[in-house]
């Protein structure tokens, strides 16, 4: 029986639906890490199904109804240089205050030349 849902799965992984990989990916964690524990074989199904069922549900549903195809971002302004190195152009500017972690600057000790023992 695991013989035969292993060779189901691997064949239907083929797939080129993201739900149903995800449907199958997801319901075969769930097998596993219930076997590993050694539930039941009631309960490792039904955790299988509802895992497998539940996440490919929502992978169609995502799939179906959003906008899913690649976006590229705008481009930054960065110089693509002649040999393939991208130089980035960074608007950032530095803070108003100086940067010293909110470490008080230390006095300078005074060392009298006279009071320094050989």
């Amino acid at each position: 029986m695991k013989a035969a849902l292993v060779a189901i799965a691997l064949m239907l992984s083929c797939a080129r639906h993201p739900a149903l990989t995800v449907g199958i990916a997801g319901g075969s964690i769930g097998l596993l890490s219930c076997e590993i524990q050694q539930g039941e074989q009631q309960n490792c199904g039904i955790i299988t199904a509802a895992v497998g069922l539940g996440l490919g549900g929502l992978a169609w549903l995502v799939t179906t109804f959003a906008d899913t195809d690649a976006h590229q971002l705008p481009n930054d302004d960065d110089e693509v240089l002649p040999n393939g190195a991208v130089r980035v152009h960074s608007r950032t500017e530095l803070p108003p205050v100086p940067l010293d972690a909110g470490v008080i600057d230390a006095p300078v000790p005074v060392v009298d030349a006279g009071a320094i023992a050989d």
